[in-house]
Order: structure tokens, then sequence, then C-alpha cells
């Protein structure tokens, strides 16, 4: 019998946005991390560097201020595009 998939639905008061970045672009959880240091201080961020791409789970109200000041911006030396992840179908 298989077991049920884990809920990735972020807590309360958070929400996931997706990355188009990911460690097979060479990025690495320090660069992330000093991003979104860079590009939404006082943010507090929880990342997922997945291979083809990242999840980052951030404050619902910082949300808009986050897409804002990442827009137009490059990650590991590629254009980044950062947008509220899309729920996983059940």
């Amino acid at each position: 019998m298989r077991k049920p998939a884990p809920d990735h639905t972020p807590p309360t008061g958070m929400a996931k946005l997706y990355v188009s970045v990911g460690k097979r672009d060479g990025l690495t959880d320090s660069e992330l991390t000093q991003f979104f240091e860079t590009h939404a201080p006082g943010v507090p961020v929880q990342l997922a560097l997945l291979i083809n791409h990242t999840y980052v789970v951030v404050p619902e109200d910082t949300v808009t201020r986050v897409l804002e000041t990442t827009k137009d911006q490059t990650l590991a030396g590629k254009p980044v595009n950062i947008e509220r992840a899309r729920p996983r179908p059940k």
C-alpha cells in the first residue's frame, strides 16, 4: 500500500513562491539566501532548492514586495522568474 503524498501546502499566513532557477543552473543555498537578503531585506524565507527550480516560502503579507523587488533580476547568471507557486493537483 502506498503512503499518501506529503502535504506541500504552506502554513497559514505563508505563501509559496516558484523560482525559475535551480541547482542545475549552478545555484547554491548561500547564493539564494544572499539574493533574498539583497532584494527583499527583512523578509524571512524558507528555501527548497531543487534540480530545475526552487520553492521559497515567505509571509503572505510580503508577497507583493518580494515579487516587485525581484522582478527583472538575475540569479546564478540567469534571468529569474519568481511567481506564486501553483497548487499541486490532487
